[in-house]
């Protein structure tokens, strides 16, 4: 068990810009706009030394459906998730519920209390990855994911 935890996180991105070439190829070059890689690094410190099971709070599940990530109340310091999927959008909710349903014709979110808004979730494209620092006042257990058919993914809930 460990006695401290830090989280560093980082992201990058630099911009490109392409030229067709006669043969029909392209190459690119770097954007004279943006003339720099652009994106920052963090650490996050003030994570609990003990998780509340040190062997879960790094993860890999299949999901189908609705899916609550972590059943703990502590407060979330930090969430990554990633969608193992090469086709399947996977949706996050920081407030979402167990008892709501994924409406497929409307794409939308059927609630049945706690009167969370449909319109805040995020999609996670197929292949790709987003991480977030908790606000200081939501818990772990408020993370949910949904997908409308079998995917994994693998995630890092920490409080």
């Amino acid at each position: 068990m460990a006695d401290n935890r830090q989280i560093i996180a980082s992201t990058n991105f630099l911009s490109k810009e392409g030229n067709t070439l006669e043969d029909g190829t392209v190459k690119y070059i770097y954007d004279s706009n943006v003339k720099s890689i652009k994106g920052s690094k963090f650490t996050f410190t003030d994570m609990a030394g003990t998780q509340d099971d040190d062997s879960a709070w790094y993860n890999s599940t299949s999901i189908n459906g609705t899916v609550q990530l972590k059943a703990s109340d502590s407060i979330l310091k930090f969430c990554y998730i990633k969608n193992l999927s090469k086709t399947l959008d996977l949706s996050v909710s920081i407030a979402g519920n167990t008892q709501s349903s994924w409406n497929t014709e409307t794409e939308t979110w059927n609630l049945q209390e706690n009167g969370w808004n449909p319109g805040f979730y995020m999609v996670i494209p197929a292949g790709a990855s987003l991480y977030f620092r908790g606000n200081g006042k939501e818990k772990c257990e408020k993370v949910h994911v949904y997908s409308s058919g079998a995917l994994v993914i693998e995630y890092l809930i920490a409080k």
